[in-house]
């Protein structure tokens, strides 16, 4: 099931994709502030109270996507560096 802030944080993913993102854009993205509260929120939760069975789907499923965001975020960080390798080593 997809709840609804799940739905916003693929919305805005899609979204982002398919506005073809920069390198630099893709290290440097995050999730709304509006995303990323809602997220907070059920972590906080989740340190006081045994979630809903929806509250723990949305968490797994967040787990996964921050999983792949930072796996993106990791390779556009490395051919950044790499770019900025090649430019300084022409450079010189």
């Amino acid at each position: 099931m997809l709840t609804e802030e799940l739905h916003r944080i693929y919305v805005q993913l899609v979204s982002f994709i398919t506005s073809r993102p920069t390198i630099e854009d893709l290290a440097h993205f995050q999730l709304s502030r509006e995303n990323e509260a809602y997220i907070s929120t059920l972590l906080e939760a989740n340190q006081t109270r045994r979630l809903s069975d929806a509250e723990a789907a949305t968490l797994q499923e967040y787990d996964r996507i921050e999983h792949l965001l930072t796996m993106i975020k990791l390779t556009a960080l490395e051919t950044l560096q790499s770019q900025a390798t090649n430019i300084a080593t022409s450079i010189k």
